[in-house]
């Protein structure tokens, strides 16, 4: 007996499910053939079943490609095509009508159910059913956009409300009792310190080994537990199995939601199909909204620059800059970040990270305004008390200790699995007569160069670790003083955990080629105060014939100014001509002999000794 096919179709591959169709056509199958004693069901009817979309093309469905493949072949081995709608032999009309005026003149009937007809009759053509086919093509296509449409457009407009939609929300974020996108809780703490650890230079595998050797749970964890979960892969898994991976957390460190801006698609991408492949004629749209933002934008691009420019696994910084994350640009509001090199060793605003971007504030000599405020909190009793009690400390130290004894647990197990893979490498080649000796000295090559770049990472492990160990012994009197400063010249993890004990900000504005004007934000039990205090730094001398030779380090410290600076989200909204003014005339002054006037402002030069250094050749 010829065969008699079934296909049954669905779009999505987690919510809906074929076997409706199925259990819907079966007793038809059985009716039609009812009187056939030669019929069999279990052996004459072939079932063909997938999951996906009918807009694809008949080819990119592989069932159905499967199925048309056999019937063109041979259709004389078919009897009949069983289908619910036809909708479900596809969605888009022209590719659905090829489909269906091809088999038909091949003779080989599709049974549509939801009309109760066959479209090849005694051998013919049933015209009325070919008319009506077309009608019920074209309606299943516009009520399938005009669904979508719908879909799209309410989701677009809880969008722009701030409301959720759907239930799979980005990890960090949960919808309020108004169904409002808000940060989450529990997770958002857990999702700043993924982008803190990436900006301390962990790789995205580190930094999910971190997270599941510290039993954070996933989202699927929590939402799921041991149920069963299907991927659209069609595979399945336990909730309580799926743990962090590099890719969700590139997903996290990709996603723009965490900086407060949105994004969602407003109209698809249009495509077409050359050679057989998909080819994109005009790109997706995507509008950005605001949302409620879980890290700062300057955090977020300082990594996304970091991404991008990475070329090595697990890139850990080797220099510890004290003021990174403490500067803003007093001209674009941005951070400052440090670049270090042979010929460039300056902190620059974050604008020059894209090309055409700058906002035109020049970079500042790392050693030079490191210098100035070290020297500044030597000299200043005032500051000195605003340094926090040494048990709070200890507890920022200790706390960043944790992180780092995670940091060399992960980069030990790296070691040693590499290690491991070495000896099985060098078991193998010995064992066997192999004669590709290149493919072994290539794979040895790749895991010692592996093998060397985590050993370099665990030796600035070791040495911060060292570092912060030396910080915390020396913290046991109950006040800061003058001598813990002067110990730390030298430690600058130490140090760099003291500034940030006292700086909430320090905005840097250029004011003329020869002077440019440093507000420092002071702290106290971390609530800024009032009023900055204001260094005015004379970079024309600080300046030799390069940035890493500076000639002498001097500044003015100016606890009040008559202009003082007023800045809107770090930006300086100040009359610039004023503060201009105001500056020339306190430079002017402290360049003149002071006469014994108390009040008269002086330039204050650090002493060599007390220049601060990654490296001696900085200065």
């Amino acid at each position: 007996m010829s065969k008699i096919v079934m296909y049954v179709r669905v779009s999505s591959k987690i919510k809906q499910d074929y076997e409706r169709q199925i259990s819907d056509l079966s007793p038809i199958i059985r009716n039609h053939y009812s009187n056939d004693p030669t019929f069999d069901f279990d052996n004459d009817v072939e079932i063909y079943a997938e999951k996906i979309s009918g807009y694809k093309k008949d080819y990119e469905r592989p069932e159905l490609n499967k199925l048309l493949n056999k019937v063109y072949s041979v259709p004389s081995d078919y009897k009949c095509i069983y289908i619910t709608e036809i909708s479900r032999l596809g969605r888009d009309p022209k590719n659905t009508r090829e489909i269906y005026d091809t088999l038909t003149e091949l003779r080989v009937p599709i049974y549509v159910q939801s009309v109760g007809q066959y479209s090849v009759i005694n051998g013919e053509r049933n015209n009325t059913l070919s008319i009506a086919i077309q009608i019920l093509m074209e309606f299943a296509d516009t009520e399938a956009k005009t669904f979508k449409q719908r879909a799209k457009s309410g989701k677009l407009q809880k969008v722009t409300d701030g409301r959720i939609h759907g239930s799979n929300l980005a990890y960090g974020y949960m919808g309020d009792a108004n169904k409002k996108l808000i940060p989450d809780p529990e997770e958002k703490p857990v999702v700043e310190l993924i982008f803190q650890l990436y900006k301390e230079g962990n790789g995205i595998q580190s930094i999910a080994n971190t997270l599941n050797q510290s039993k954070i749970p996933t989202r699927r964890n929590k939402t799921h537990g041991d149920k069963s979960i299907t991927f659209k892969d069609g595979s399945e898994k336990s909730g309580a199995t799926i743990i962090w991976d590099d890719n969700t957390i590139l997903s996290i460190l990709k996603n723009t939601i965490y900086k407060g801006e949105r994004n969602f698609k407003v109209k698809d991408a249009v495509t077409k199909v050359e050679n057989g492949k998909k080819v994109i004629v005009t790109p997706a749209e995507y509008g950005t909204f605001n949302a409620p933002a879980i890290i700062s934008p300057e955090l977020f691009d300082e990594c996304t620059q970091i991404r991008l420019s990475k070329t090595n696994r697990n890139y850990l910084t080797t220099y510890e800059y004290l003021l990174k994350d403490l500067f803003r640009c007093g001209c674009c509001g941005r951070k400052f970040f440090a670049r270090y090199s042979q010929n460039m060793k300056v902190y620059v605003c974050t604008s020059n990270i894209n090309k055409g971007e700058s906002c035109g504030e020049p970079r500042i000599n790392i050693s030079y305004i490191e210098s100035v405020i070290y020297n500044e909190l030597l000299q200043s009793e005032k500051l000195l008390k605003y340094l926090d009690n040494p048990n709070d400390l200890k507890k920022q130290i200790d706390a960043e200790l944790k992180i780092l004894e995670q940091q060399k647990l992960n980069e030990e197990k790296f070691i040693a699995s590499k290690n491991k893979e070495l000896i099985k490498l060098l078991d193998l080649y010995t064992s066997t007569q192999s004669s590709n000796k290149e493919y072994y000295l290539e794979k040895e090559s790749t895991l010692n160069k592996e093998l060397e770049a985590s050993q370099d990472k665990l030796g600035l492990i070791n040495g911060n670790i060292l570092s912060k160990n030396i910080a915390l012994s020396k913290y046991d009197e109950k006040s800061a003083s003058t001598e813990m400063i002067l110990g730390a010249m030298h430690n600058r993890p130490e140090l760099s955990t003291i500034f940030r004990q006292f700086i909430d900000k320090i905005i840097i504005n250029t004011i003329t080629k020869n002077y440019t004007l440093i507000t420092v934000f002071i702290k106290i039990n971390g609530i800024p105060l009032k009023l900055p205090l204001k260094l005015i730094l004379d970079v024309n001398a600080s300046r030799g014939t390069r940035w890493q030779r500076p000639i002498e380090y001097k500044y003015i410290s100016i606890p009040k100014m008559v202009n003082e600076p007023v800045f809107k989200e770090n930006v300086l909204v100040s009359d610039i001509d004023d503060i201009k003014t105001e500056v020339e005339n306190i430079a002017e002054l402290a360049s003149r002999e002071n006469f014994g006037l108390i009040d008269t402002p002086q330039f204050k030069i650090i002493p060599r000794s007390n220049w601060l250094y990654i490296d001696k050749s900085d200065i």
